[in-house]
C-alpha cells in the first residue's frame, strides 16, 4: 500500500511541478508585456535628478519634492499593476462530489487537469473508507479457507508477495505509458489535456488501489494463519 500511495503522490509532486511552471511562465510574460511602470519610474528618477542638478526647487527629494513633483506631472498609478492579481480567476482545488466534479470539468479554471485527476482519486478512497479502516484494525471474517501447516501457510504468503510485486510492476508501467502522460495535454497548454481521459485514468489506477486492498484483506481471512500469527505475536 505504501509503495502504491507513494506512485500517486509523485504523479501528483509531477502535476504541481508542471502547474507551477506554467504560472511562472504566464507572469513572466505579463511582466515582459508591462514595462511601463518600471520605464516610468527611472524616466521620473532622471528628471527630478536633473533639476537637484540646476538647482531647481524641483528637484528636491523626499515629502516637499515629492509633492512639488506631483505639481508638474502627475505620479501614474503604478499601483494597477500588482492590483491586477485580484482579477486572476481563482486555481481549482480537488472537490469531493460527483457534482462539483462535473462543474469542474465544465468550467475548468487553472490547474483543473491536476485538481480533477486528484479528486478522483480521494473521491474513490473516500467510499472505501470503511474498508480501510478494517483493514487497519486488522479486522477481517474468515473465508472457511484453511492451511493444513506451517508449510503451506508459507507458501501462501511467498505466492501474495509474488502477486504483490507483479502487480506493482504493472502499476509502474501503467503510469508510464503514453497514453497516461498524454491525457494531460502539453505542460503549459492546459486546453490541450483530454478531461474524459483524466477522470477514466484515474478510476483506472484506483482499480489497481482496490486490488491492493483485496490482497492485503485475504491474509487475515486464512485460519491457519492467524494462528500462527497470534503464537509468534
Amino acid at each position: 500500500m505504501t509503495v502504491f500511495w507513494w506512485l500517486v503522490a509523485l504523479t501528483a509532486c509531477v502535476g504541481l511541478y508542471y502547474a507551477v511552471r506554467a504560472r511562472a511562465a504566464r507572469s513572466a510574460n505579463r511582466r515582459a508585456a508591462s514595462p511601463w511602470a518600471n520605464e516610468e519610474l527611472a524616466r521620473r528618477a532622471d528628471q527630478q535628478d536633473r533639476w537637484a542638478q540646476r538647482g531647481d526647487a524641483r528637484g528636491v527629494y523626499g515629502v516637499e519634492g515629492a509633492e512639488m513633483m506631483r505639481r508638474v506631472d502627475p505620479e501614474p498609478d503604478i499601483r494597477a499593476e500588482p492590483d491586477r492579481a485580484a482579477d486572476y480567476p481563482k486555481t481549482a482545488t480537488i472537490v469531493h462530489t460527483q457534482a462539483d466534479l462535473d462543474t469542474l470539468l465544465a468550467e475548468k479554471p487553472p490547474c483543473w487537469r491536476w485538481a480533477a485527476f486528484a479528486s478522483v482519486l480521494v473521491q474513490r478512497r473516500d467510499r472505501l473508507r470503511s474498508r480501510l479502516r478494517d483493514d487497519q484494525l486488522g479486522y477481517a471474517a474468515p473465508s472457511g479457507g484453511r492451511a493444513a501447516g506451517g508449510a503451506e501457510v508459507g507458501r501462501f504468503v511467498l505466492d501474495r508477495m509474488d502477486e504483490m510485486i507483479a502487480l506493482i510492476k504493472h502499476v509502474e508501467d501503467f503510469m508510464l505509458t503514453p497514453a497516461f502522460v498524454g491525457v494531460f495535454g502539453e505542460p503549459g497548454d492546459e486546453s490541450s489535456a483530454d478531461a474524459e481521459g483524466i477522470v477514466h485514468t484515474a478510476n483506472r489506477l484506483m482499480d489497481y488501489h482496490d486490488r491492493f486492498l483485496g490482497m492485503v484483506g485475504a491474509l487475515p481471512r486464512l485460519r491457519s494463519l492467524q494462528r500462527i500469527c497470534a503464537a509468534a505475536g
